[in-house]
């Protein structure tokens, strides 16, 4: 899995929307996008999020985007670790800082040819707002490009990670959670 935070305007129409985005891999090397959250929302919230996805989905590793204010979810996101091992709870999470280096629209660029491809693949019941913003995207800074961006990344971390990674665990006998 992996979170494109947000401040959490959730009062101002033009606030960004925080995303997590949850990516099955198969041994064949095919991407499913199994799950799409999106929502305007505070950091806190964010986190209990990403602990709700981890308890259904149960992430080999979860990436998070740390540029700027964003770094300071590792901190929130340590401290519910520590809250749920006190309570009994699901609490161990692979987590990864996520530092992105390239402009948002080249990482999203990037998503096209693996789409086009067929090695991408979605399923048809994700969040309408996150095809919404498929459809929509131009690159321009004004759009709502969230779910892409969280995507994006977290194909990314997917890629940098497929050979440090444990031997596969599959998820109902086909993929791995990310």
């Amino acid at each position: 899995g992996f979170l494109d935070p947000a401040m959490g305007k959730i009062t101002t129409r033009d606030g960004d929307y925080a995303a997590i985005v949850t990516v099955g891999k198969a041994p064949d090397n095919t991407l499913y996008v199994v799950d799409v959250w999106m929502e305007k929302t505070s950091p806190m919230n964010q986190v209990k999020q990403i602990f709700a996805l981890h308890d259904r989905f149960k992430y080999e590793k979860f990436g998070f985007e740390s540029n700027g204010f964003q770094e300071t979810l590792g901190t929130f996101i340590r401290d519910e670790q520590l809250k749920r091992k006190t309570e009994g709870a699901t609490w161990h999470l692979p987590i990864e800082k996520f530092p992105n280096t390239h402009s948002k629209h080249s990482r999203i660029s990037l998503l096209e040819p693996h789409i086009l491809a067929g090695s991408i693949l979605f399923q048809q019941t994700l969040r309408q707002e996150f095809f919404v913003q498929a459809d929509e995207y131009n690159g321009r800074p004004n759009t709502h490009d969230d779910g892409l961006d969280a995507l994006a990344s977290c194909v990314e971390m997917i890629r940098r990670t497929q050979t440090l990674l444990n031997p596969i665990r599959n998820i109902k006998g086909r993929a791995r959670v990310f």
